[in-house]
């Protein structure tokens, strides 16, 4: 079977991160054909000592731009030359329609939730621009596929209410922590005056994290010593947060191989967003067994699951508080919120099952001539 993997749309992101792990493991697949479509982004960050001979990269960009440019043709005409069996856009939207049968990835939370509160948190200008942004992505996933693979059962309902495709023509493979986090020894906290968050995320509206400007004076009023670490560029950070305090800190953005260290240095993960698919931070923070706080919304609670997180309302800073004092304050909440994590993340996929999932719905795709 010859498959062609098209990454050329990947530019930024925790996609970027998910195409590297994806790609990387097809060297376990040798009854297969494989072509890589790989923007600059991707094929930048390959490793190719993991990738033998028979699988062929082709560095290419291809995305909005490209596609108002017409350079469709270029991309038809490299299917052209492969013929291949199926093709797998990782994430969409896809500007391209290959004539090939075409499974595409969904992470696009801001089409699926037009009732989520993140919209109401943007400003008239930037509520414009995602609307438009959001009409023009939905347009080309509505158009270039009819076969998606998605990360929770949620995106698929949701895929089926909003866009109307059918469950059958939808399958599920979850995201997880990366490779960095396998065998890397995890430190138990240093009990000391400050109790430490971590928040590793981009500056995003939806994530929310301005909150925090209400809700480190309640903490101060409560005599609470609770500093949180970002990693947001430093124009962001002293943009939206005026610069560092004992309270919040920015260690700018980081790498993925950084990541569980910054997790050994906390207490917990911090995490208020308004709107996900998928956030790999879950499942680090319980596999460097640290206790989540996060948003009472449906998509955390699925994905971390009862009993594994602390939910609060992430636009009320008074509830934020009350829970981040209650995690403090109660040692035997703390223990079970990361015993209960421990066996939460061994239910995710590994990295490398989910390239096993992403060739098995592949497989599927072509033996049944969907």
């Amino acid at each position: 079977m010859k498959i062609i993997i098209n990454a050329s749309n990947i530019r930024v992101g925790g996609g970027t991160q998910v195409t590297l792990s994806f790609v990387h493991f097809l060297s376990k697949f040798e009854k297969f054909e494989f072509y890589v479509l790989a923007s600059s982004k991707v094929y930048d960050q390959l490793n190719f000592d993991l990738l033998p001979d028979v699988i062929k990269v082709i560095k290419v960009d291809f995305g909005f731009k490209y596609w108002l440019k017409g350079k469709s043709k270029d991309l038809d005409a490299i299917e052209a030359q492969i013929n291949p069996d199926v093709v797998f856009t990782i994430f969409g939207p896809s500007y391209w329609i290959p004539k090939s049968k075409h499974l595409m990835g969904f992470a696009m939370p801001w089409l699926i939730n037009p009732d989520s509160k993140a919209f109401g948190e943007l400003s008239t200008k930037m509520w414009t621009k995602k609307k438009i942004q959001n009409g023009i992505k939905a347009f080309f996933t509505k158009r270039n596929a009819h076969l998606f693979v998605v990360e929770t059962e949620d995106v698929k309902k949701r895929l089926l209410k909003y866009f109307n495709i059918p469950l059958s023509n939808t399958w599920v493979a979850d995201n997880t922590y990366n490779q960095n986090f396998i065998d890397f020894p995890v430190k138990q906290p240093e009990k000391g005056e400050w109790f430490k968050f971590i928040t590793i995320t981009a500056n995003y509206p939806h994530k929310n994290l301005r909150i925090l400007n209400q809700v480190i004076p309640i903490l101060k009023e409560r005599g609470l010593k609770v500093q949180f670490t970002l990693t947001i560029p430093e124009d962001d950070f002293k943009t939206t947060f005026g610069g560092e305090s004992d309270y919040l800190k920015n260690a700018g953005p980081i790498t993925s191989a950084e990541c569980p260290e910054y997790y050994n240095k906390a207490d917990a993960l911090f995490l208020p967003t308004l709107l996900e698919c998928f956030t790999a931070s879950y499942p680090e923070a319980m596999k460097m067994e640290r206790p989540i706080l996060t948003s009472n919304l449906s998509f955390a609670k699925q994905i971390c699951g009862e009993g594994n997180a602390l939910f609060f309302d992430p636009l009320n800073p008074e509830d934020i508080a009350d829970q981040i004092e209650l995690l403090i304050k109660d040692d035997q909440l703390y223990d079970q919120l990361v015993e209960n994590g421990k066996k939460r993340v061994k239910e995710f996929l590994t990295f490398d099952q989910r390239a096993e999932r992403y060739i098995q719905i592949l497989e599927e795709i072509h033996e049944n001539n969907l």
